[in-house]
């Protein structure tokens, strides 16, 4: 029963969770390119404080590879914690919820 429950929740809060997935990556893809730009700067910095090329590439380099690693997998996050609201944490309020959000789908002005 709680399965079928947290299919209709998805179902209904699709619009929600998308927009919120987009929203949400946004931010963290700026998060990862100022976290990017930084150590690129504090790379610089090193150059003139006599730390050598290839450490500095490195630690660009690593900088880059593990914010794609940390990026990517999250484009999944708030997907999961609806399902799990819906399915596994609060079931009977993902209904309640789900019901809001098929009023204010029938209300929502529609040109």
């Amino acid at each position: 029963m709680f399965l079928i429950i947290g299919i209709i929740w998805i179902l209904i809060s699709f619009p929600v969770w998308l927009i919120g997935t987009i929203i949400y990556l946004l931010l963290v893809g700026v998060f990862h390119i100022l976290k990017i730009i930084f150590t690129c700067l504090l790379s610089i910095i090193g150059l003139f404080n006599g730390q050598s090329l290839e450490n500095q590439l490195y630690k660009i380099g690593s900088s880059i590879l593990g914010s794609l690693v940390d990026f990517f997998p999250r484009y999944n996050d708030l997907f999961n914690y609806f399902w799990e609201f819906g399915r596994y944490n609060h079931p009977y309020w993902a209904i309640v919820c789900s019901i809001i959000l098929l009023f204010i789908y029938s209300v929502w002005p529609s040109d």
